[in-house]
């Protein structure tokens, strides 16, 4: 049994894939505590809403802008009749950023002339 091992270890593609898989355990774990880190640090700013320097603050005001943003293209799709979590309706989604952008850029031109 030690001999068979002894060349299950010594087989580079056996190695190959233990290491594989050591680097997959490891980046979970590294993203599991960082998970449990962050989910701290917003539990901390909960209890405690003093603490919340002003980095996260903008990081948080941004991500509520942006999820404000998708749901009004969301309904926005649904009012036309798109289905919600359906391709056309992701498509329709997509349509209406490139259409944002497209403005925001004409904007940007208009503002610099």
């Amino acid at each position: 049994m030690n001999g068979e091992f002894q060349d299950a270890r010594q087989d580079p593609e056996v190695e190959e894939r233990r290491k594989a898989e050591l680097l997959k355990l490891i980046r979970r774990q590294e993203k599991e505590q960082s998970a449990k880190k962050k989910r701290e640090r917003e539990r901390e700013i909960e209890l405690f809403p003093e603490r919340e320097n002003e980095k996260e603050k903008a990081e948080r005001e941004k991500a509520e802008r942006v999820n404000r943003v998708m749901q009004s293209r969301s309904q926005t799709c649904l009012s036309f009749g798109f289905k919600e979590r359906s391709d056309p309706h992701s498509q329709c989604m997509f349509d209406l950023f490139k259409i944002e952008q497209c403005r925001l850029i004409k904007t940007s031109y208009t503002v610099i002339s």
